[in-house]
C-alpha cells in the first residue's frame, strides 16, 4: 500500500540523549524500535538519522514505542506493529491489580477504515491488546473502559 506511506504516518517522541563513541552501551530496547520504525522506510535520505540515533546514549530511556507501517502483515511481522505489538509488549509485564488505574493513549490515523460499530474491532482486538492478549475479563479495567475517538 504505497501511497499509505505519504498520507497515513506520522510520529513524533521527543528524548535527548548525549552522544556517545561506545555503542554497545548505547542499544537499548527504545533505540531498537526507532530503528525498527524508520528502517521501515527505506529510505536512503534516513540513513544519516539512524546513524545519529545509533549514536546517541537513551540507556536512560525505558520507554517503548508501539508504531504501525502500512502493508499486509504476516507470521513474525504481524505482532512487529501496531496493537498487536502493543499486546506482545504487555505480555511481557506483570498483569496489574484488579481495578488499578490505567492510562493507554492511543492514536490512530486510519480508524475510520475500521468501521462504525465498535464492539466489531474495539473489543475484540484493541481491547485484547491493552490486556496483552492475556485475558477477555474487561474487570482489568474496572468494567468497560471510557474511550475517546
Amino acid at each position: 500500500i504505497s501511497a499509505d506511506w505519504g498520507e497515513k504516518t506520522q510520529c513524533f517522541y521527543y528524548a535527548t540523549g548525549p552522544f556517545s563513541d561506545n555503542r554497545a552501551t548505547t542499544e537499548s530496547d527504545f533505540v531498537g524500535d526507532l530503528y525498527s520504525y524508520l528502517s521501515e522506510y527505506h529510505l536512503e535520505e534516513l540513513d544519516y538519522w539512524i546513524d545519529r540515533i545509533k549514536s546517541c546514549d537513551f540507556s536512560a530511556n525505558t520507554d517503548r514505542l508501539v508504531f504501525s507501517v502500512p502493508g499486509y502483515h504476516h507470521s513474525t511481522r504481524m505482532s512487529k506493529f501496531g496493537h498487536p505489538s502493543l499486546a506482545r509488549l504487555l505480555k511481557e509485564r506483570p498483569a496489574p491489580k484488579k481495578g488499578a488505574r490505567q492510562l493507554f493513549i492511543v492514536q490512530c490515523s486510519s480508524i475510520g477504515v475500521l468501521g462504525d460499530n465498535g464492539k466489531a474491532w474495539l473489543l475484540d482486538q484493541l481491547l485484547n491488546s491493552l490486556q496483552g492478549g492475556k485475558s477477555r475479563d474487561l474487570g482489568v479495567f474496572g468494567g468497560i473502559p471510557k474511550i475517546f475517538l
